[in-house]
């Protein structure tokens, strides 16, 4: 029986499975595929906005377009011949419960009132806190991540 030849999709993966790997930073990536579309999902914990950026700038290359809402339609116009590629790339960061309690506890002492701390959560709070890792919260997290402190 032969071998059977491996997807582009999991050929993206693997590519920025083994990036990641060699660079340090634990992921999960996985490949899927459904009727006429393939993507690559990739998923950190816990990582620096900076980390996350680097990331998105490397798996970029393997997504081979973008969808255009305004015309409903794929526009196929990052098409390389040099590496395997998908129509979607997909980055995210999950914060675990621990990393949110801290995030959240940090901001209400850098950025409340003492006498705010019994107030109710509102709109705002929750804007500061789902942005915490969009803002230049480098310094919160590095105490917490060495090998983001190393510059790595």
């Amino acid at each position: 029986m032969a071998k059977r030849e491996m997807s582009e999709q999991a050929k993206a993966a693997k590519m920025i499975r083994a990036h990641l790997k060699a660079n340090g930073i634990k992921a999960r990536v996985i490949s899927d595929s459904a009727s006429m579309t393939n993507s690559v999902r990739v998923t950190l914990n816990d990582e620096l906005a900076t980390t996350v950026e680097k990331v998105e700038e490397y798996a970029k290359q393997f997504q081979q377009g973008h969808f255009d809402g305004m015309d409903d339609s794929y526009h196929y116009s990052n098409r390389r011949d040099d590496l395997p590629q998908v129509q979607f790339v997909f980055v995210y960061n999950e914060l675990s419960e621990e990393t949110r309690a801290s995030v959240w506890a940090y901001c209400q002492t850098a950025h409340a009132n003492a006498s705010d701390h019994d107030r109710p959560y509102t709109h705002e709070d929750h804007v500061l806190f789902s942005g915490a890792f969009r803002g230049d919260w480098g310094t919160w997290l590095s105490d917490r991540k060495p090998r983001a402190r190393a510059g790595s």
